[in-house]
């Protein structure tokens, strides 16, 4: 196990995890007041 690839995985994954949870959080957000405003 190379330290460089494992070091560099965590560093990708700890700066994609948090966008991702907001992108998911506003999609998901949009999405219930769509369908709100549908009905």
């Amino acid at each position: 196990m190379p330290p460089v690839d494992s070091m560099t995985i965590e560093g990708l994954r700890t700066q994609l995890e948090r966008p991702l949870i907001i992108g998911i959080l506003v999609v998901y957000m949009l999405h219930l007041f769509a369908v709100a405003k549908c009905d």
